[in-house]
């Protein structure tokens, strides 16, 4: 990567034009799933957010997720973009099943539009739609209590 007129760059190679081919040139862009955000998870989102923000801010953020009164903030000045995911509130059977399948079917699609540079998902997982898609997935585990 190099800065260009104050703005961070991914190399020109045809690699890196066909795998990220994004909508404006080849800025940065980084989606965040942030749909497991309940108690730990929005701590960790609340604070993790404004630390990428501050540590890249040539970068462009979209968080599918909810907002919190600590983001609302960057949101409302632009610096981070909400999408707001159509899915079942709560911690209901239903509403954990309809979370599931939205993150492994529809939210693979709606990166299609966006055509990210590489997605952070802090649910543990991350749909296998997204490898074959060709978007680097870094996940972010939180919490290891399902690991035991």
């Amino acid at each position: 990567m190099a800065k260009q007129g104050g703005r961070l760059r991914l190399p020109e190679d045809e690699a890196t034009v066909f795998l990220n081919p994004l909508r404006k040139g080849h800025d940065l862009c980084i989606v965040i799933e942030g749909t497991a955000n309940l108690s730990g998870g929005r701590v960790y989102l609340d604070e993790l957010i404004p630390r990428l923000l501050g540590e890249m801010p040539e970068a462009r953020f979209v968080l599918f997720g909810s907002a919190s009164p600590t983001l609302e903030p960057l949101i409302k000045t632009g610096k981070l973009v909400l999408r707001k995911p159509r899915v079942l509130p709560g911690t209901s059977l239903l509403g954990s099943i309809a979370r599931l399948l939205w993150r492994e079917f529809i939210f693979p699609f709606r990166l299609v539009r966006i055509r990210p540079t590489l997605v952070y998902t802090t649910a543990n997982f991350f749909s296998p739609l997204l490898s074959l898609a060709g978007v680097p997935v870094v996940m972010g585990i939180h919490n290891l209590t399902p690991f035991h």
